[in-house]
């Protein structure tokens, strides 16, 4: 069996929310064994998936998923990080809410992986190499604003 074909394996799709998010668990035979919602938080999350069993897990890329993949991917899943612009299945679906949304990322990943258009989030370094390039952007901008306001107040002068 290749990666992009259907699974044995029990597959998850979680539509990740600011506060919580919503599973949906699909076994190799593609039965929802359980939906559930928990807390997207660090903690609630390591309690939630920490188990012996390796899962394949789909998650959509967003606020949340970046800490998130790492998360699970510590814990020994097979994460995939979804393109939610690929994804016009979910985002244009007629019935939208978060549990249907979740059963659709475990679908889709139980089937074909390549439909999920599949992203890697940049890894810590590169992460923290950005951040830092966008602070001083944001800090040079800032001065020039001050300079080139203090020079439109000096031309104002009599």
């Amino acid at each position: 069996m290749t990666q992009s074909t259907m699974t044995d394996k029990t597959t998850i799709g979680i539509d990740l929310g600011d506060k919580k998010s919503h599973i949906c668990v699909l076994s190799g035979d593609g039965e929802v064994l359980e939906r559930a919602e928990v807390p997207t938080t660090m903690a609630a999350m390591r309690r939630r998936f920490e188990q012996g069993e390796s899962l394949r897990i789909a998650i959509e890329a967003g606020g949340q998923s970046c800490w998130v993949a790492e998360l699970l991917k510590e814990l020994g899943h097979d994460v995939i990080v979804a393109n939610p612009r690929k994804l016009r299945m979910i985002y244009e679906n007629d019935s939208k809410c978060d549990a249907v949304d979740a059963e659709q990322l475990a679908r889709v990943a139980r089937l074909d992986l390549k439909l999920l258009h599949p992203i890697q989030h940049r890894d810590r370094s590169a992460r923290a190499d950005l951040n830092q390039a966008r602070r001083t952007r944001a800090l040079m901008s800032s001065r020039f604003s001050i300079l080139a306001t203090r020079a439109m107040m000096r031309s104002f002068r009599p």
